[in-house]
Formats: C-alpha cells, structure tokens, sequence
C-alpha cells in the first residue's frame, strides 16, 4: 500500500521525485527500511544494540519513533522490535573476542565513558529485547558481566605498567 504522505529523507527533500520527475511514494513496507538507516547508523553493534533499545518505554514495552507520524505507531512498534531482535542476535552470535572488539570501537567511538564498563551487566537489562528467551538473554548478560571484568582488568594492567614503567624512570633518574 503507498502512503502519499512527504517524508523527509537524509536529503532533506520532502516527496522526492523521480528521474521522471514524478513523485515518489512510501509504502509501508519501507518502514523497517527507513528505522534500519536512521536508527542503526552506529559504527558497532553495541552502538546499535543502544540506540535501539533506548527507543524503547520501559513501562509500557513501546517503541516510539518520529516516523510513526507516517506509519503509524504499531508499523513502526513492530518494526523496531524486529530490529532490535535481529542486533540483539547479531551480537550473541558473536565470540567473546568479537564482542570485546565490538566494544572497544563504541567505547571509543562514542561520547560514552569509561563508567560504561561497570555498568555493562546493569545495562544488559535494558539491552534486551523484551522478545528474547530467558536463556538467551542469561547468556547476553553473562557475556556482558565478563566484558566489564576482562576491560577492568585490562585497565588495571595499563594502571600497573604505567607505575612500573615511570618508577623505573624515576630510580634511572636518579642514578
């Protein structure tokens, strides 16, 4: 079914025509589409993974998105719960070293700080799509649990080479 209605793409146009300079419609199916470009643009999957989720009313399970103007609160409810599921399994399926990876690049990438990494568990809560199985998100928060130890203790370890690597500085000073 094509909606009429102008939409506002990256370009900024409002019913963009055509090369035959006819205008182009949206159908609802360009929904998912549309969310899939705007919502997931995040230069990882954990970046994804956040901005999904942070779409989504705790209370009330519902996503909400501007482009609900066009589609209608449950196309676009539906469509972000799909998406959300597909990034949620994106990221399980990856190793632990995938992860870590993925991780370092939002953590680097983002305006986020380094508190993240003691709130990974607590976050995974909220991460997780509300249509995922009870193993499925015991596993994501496990995951997520191990993260925060392995980059906690990565940061110790740079912490304890940095006082070794400027005491033996200082005892070559002094000599």
């Amino acid at each position: 079914m094509a909606l009429g209605w102008p939409i506002h793409l990256k370009s900024g146009l409002e019913n963009p025509k055509n090369s035959r300079g006819k205008f182009l419609t949206v159908s609802a199916t360009n929904c998912e589409e549309l969310l899939r470009d705007e919502v997931l643009r995040g230069p990882s999957i954990f970046a994804q993974l956040m901005a999904v989720a942070s779409l989504r009313e705790g209370e009330r399970d519902l996503y909400r998105h501007r482009l609900a103007q066009q589609f209608g609160l449950i196309e676009v409810d539906q469509a972000l719960r799909r998406l959300h599921l597909a990034v949620f399994a994106k990221w399980l399926n990856f190793s632990v070293r995938q992860q870590r990876s993925d991780l370092d690049v939002y953590l680097t990438t983002s305006e986020a700080d380094k508190r993240v990494i003691s709130t990974l568990p607590e976050l995974g809560r909220r991460l997780a799509p509300s249509g995922a199985r009870l193993a499925e998100y015991d596993v994501f928060v496990q995951d997520l649990w191990l993260l925060a130890v392995v980059l906690r203790a990565d940061s110790c370890q740079k912490e304890c080479e940095r006082e070794i690597v400027s005491h033996h500085s200082a005892e070559l000073a002094e000599r």
